[in-house]
């Protein structure tokens, strides 16, 4: 995943632009994603839930970082919590 942040987060695109290429990427990889607003940012996870799960943060300049959070749904509502 760190080849997959820094390339992403070199090519200098909008934070849509960005999310969407990093969600092909993890998705080219075989994973099922979802994107979630979480204040100004957009988290790539997967969809297995649980806690200190890895997750692609997208920053609103299009830079991605690797972080860890918590998966949980509630209602139907999927959440991002923790994120480290």
């Amino acid at each position: 995943m760190s080849a997959l942040v820094e390339h992403v987060s070199k090519l200098g695109l909008p934070q849509s632009e960005a999310t969407a290429a990093t969600k092909s990427a993890v998705e080219a990889l075989g994973l099922r994603t979802a994107v979630v607003s979480v204040g100004e940012n957009q988290v790539v996870s997967s969809v297995m839930l649980g806690t200190s799960k890895p997750v692609l943060v997208v920053g609103p300049s299009g830079s991605v970082a690797q972080a860890t959070a918590g998966l949980v749904f509630e209602g139907r509502a999927f959440i991002v919590r923790n994120i480290r």
